[in-house]
């Protein structure tokens, strides 16, 4: 049997070297060796390190580590793509959010246009004010003269206050009001024009109005799933670490994202028709219904009814004798009865009433 040599795995890796290391040296004397013996045992390393059936299994290690290097960048890449150019824009309004406050602010509901593409709804607009309690000097100095409005609740106004968020309060502005305010520059108040869902009445029988963000009547409640739209509009200030708004930066109005609004609806009704309808029936004082169509297709180009109603302040018409809510250009209205004329003939006959007497028929008993 051939002799052993066992070389200390300390300094093992010296073979790789050209020459020994002082260390190897010192071993080979000790074993009374010379040279011959660190070459020889250095080409055999050399041998077990690249032989062909080693070689081949690197190359199989190597050509796997680069293709899972390379699925692995295709995937960040891809996630990267996603994140930067597909949902970028999603992920910039996130990172806005979280250094702004604000309020809601307009609808995100779709409006009603006419067939010319004319807005029907969405136009004009009323001045609210914004308060930012955060703001330095908003207790001493906003707050007293605020609650010594005569429209503002002071009860209302120092419970909203107390939650330390920004409020939009809910009163209108005129003008005068509003320049007055503004130019005592109290901190923490920001005055801003909201735009009105029914600025200027217009086809209210036909468009009918909204309790809160929910159709009630007409085709805001028909269609209210197409014209509902996710969240709302923001009026929002820049603030710091403590929510307080930073000076110098103003107010910002933030759009509701585009895939989150409601549909627009065209219709038939000529805007311009039906102004001169109304207007018409307004100044000769007509009670009833008035319908342009036209003959060749059908279209209802206008469509008005009297008396009418405010849809921004529906609820004040609910008790209403007039019964301004029935469309009387569609809806199903009894004006009269066989036993209403004999009535009327024995009331004429006993003097109780004249022929030119006039009573007002609400449709309801």
């Amino acid at each position: 049997m051939g002799t052993v040599l066992k070389v200390p795995f300390s300094i093992i890796w010296d073979l790789a070297l050209l020459e020994p290391s002082p260390k190897f040296r010192s071993f080979l004397l000790q074993k009374n060796l010379g040279m011959g013996t660190y070459y020889w045992l250095g080409g055999r390393m050399m041998a077990l390190f690249f032989n062909q059936p080693s070689r081949l299994n690197t190359q199989k290690r190597i050509l796997t580590l680069a293709l899972l290097i390379c699925v692995a960048a295709t995937a960040l890449g891809f996630r990267l793509f996603k994140i930067q150019l597909l949902d970028g824009n999603g992920y910039g309004r996130a990172a806005l959010r979280q250094r702004t406050q604000g309020v809601a602010w307009g609808f995100a509901r779709g409006d009603f246009l006419d067939a010319k593409g004319q807005p029907l709804t969405g136009r004009g607009g009323v001045w609210k004010a914004v308060l930012f309690p955060n703001t330095e000097g908003f207790g001493k100095l906003t707050v007293p003269i605020l609650s010594g409005l005569a429209d503002v609740n002071a009860a209302w106004l120092q419970t909203a206050i107390a939650e330390g968020r920004p409020i939009k309060m809910p009163y209108a502005f005129d003008d005068a009001s509003r320049l007055a305010l503004e130019n005592m520059r109290l901190p923490g108040l920001v005055f801003a024009e909201e735009p009105r869902r029914y600025g200027e009445p217009l086809a209210v029988h036909v468009i009918g109005y909204l309790a809160g963000d929910a159709g009630i009547a007409g085709l805001e409640y028909q269609l209210d799933a197409e014209l509902s739209g996710k969240g709302s509009s923001r009026l929002a200030a820049t603030v710091d670490a403590a929510a307080r708004p930073i000076s110098g930066l103003g107010i910002r109005h933030q759009e509701a994202a585009p895939d989150n609004a409601g549909w627009d609806v065209v219709l038939t009704i000529d805007r311009d028709l039906q102004e001169i309808v109304e207007h018409a029936m307004d100044v000769k004082g007509i009670r009833g219904a008035i319908v342009a169509v036209d003959p060749r297709n059908g279209d209802v180009l206008a469509m008005a009814s009297r008396p009418q109603f405010d849809p921004e302040n529906a609820g004040l018409y609910l008790q209403s004798e007039h019964a301004p809510f029935i469309n009387r250009a569609i809806s199903a209205y009894f004006p009269g009865s066989v036993f209403k004329i004999a009535i009327a003939v024995a009331a004429l006959e006993n003097g109780i009433c004249a022929p030119e007497s006039r009573f007002v028929d609400s449709g309801s008993i």
